[in-house]
């Protein structure tokens, strides 16, 4: 398996040259793009990827990373051809689906070729991706702790119960003990600051 020296990112805007005898037709975003036999035009990269492939699918699916800190999942190899057989009707025969899928050359923004899952099925050429790094991994599992710990609150709240937002529950997580069973200062807040910490106070008199 090798990897190109393209590194283009979901969100680029990518050269695609047709070389084939028909037009190419194609909308993405409520957009028309539209690439004529033998010359080429300008096409978002989330359309390539799902007309032709994500060329940075392999063996295994992972996660990536942008440089705006967009995540994004990258299905393995054999997905994406599958994938492709059913949308152009090859029914998991290659040479059918070559044959079916529209002929085009693509090109990142320096000019560099790569190749679409259609071009190359079994994976030869990937385009390469920068993995997610540690401290983004790490960002992304507290995000999902955060996620979990709201739905289990909402779970035990009961009707007519406020959950606290992320700010409130950061403020309060390293004081959550000594604000279970307390009755803050302003009454106002006995349904947030209070009940960031576990458990909200009984109103006085309903005791």
């Amino acid at each position: 398996m090798a990897t190109t020296n393209s590194n283009v990112d979901v969100e680029d805007i990518v050269q695609v040259k047709n070389i084939g005898s028909q037009t190419w037709r194609v909308s993405w975003d409520s957009k028309q793009y539209k690439v004529e036999p033998g010359k080429t035009g300008f096409i978002p990269m989330h359309l390539i990827i799902a007309e032709l492939g994500d060329p940075r699918s392999s063996e295994g699916a992972g996660v990536v990373t942008n440089a705006s800190g967009r995540m994004s999942t990258i299905p393995n190899r054999s997905s994406e051809v599958a994938r492709l057989c059913q949308l152009y009707g090859a029914y998991d025969d290659i040479p059918r689906l070559q044959r079916n899928a529209p002929k085009l050359e693509l090109y990142d923004q320096e000019g560099e070729r790569f190749f679409s899952v259609i071009e190359d099925t079994e994976g030869n050429s990937i385009m390469s991706a920068a993995p997610v790094e540690q401290d983004e991994r790490s960002a992304l599992y507290t995000h999902i702790a955060k996620l979990t710990a709201r739905l289990d609150a909402l779970e035990n709240a009961g009707p007519g119960k406020l959950i606290p937002s992320d700010e409130e529950t950061d403020e309060t997580d390293t004081d959550s003990e000594s604000l279970i069973g307390t009755k803050p200062d302003n009454p106002g807040d006995e349904y947030s600051t209070a009940f960031a910490g576990g458990v909200p106070p009984m109103p006085e008199g309903n005791e």
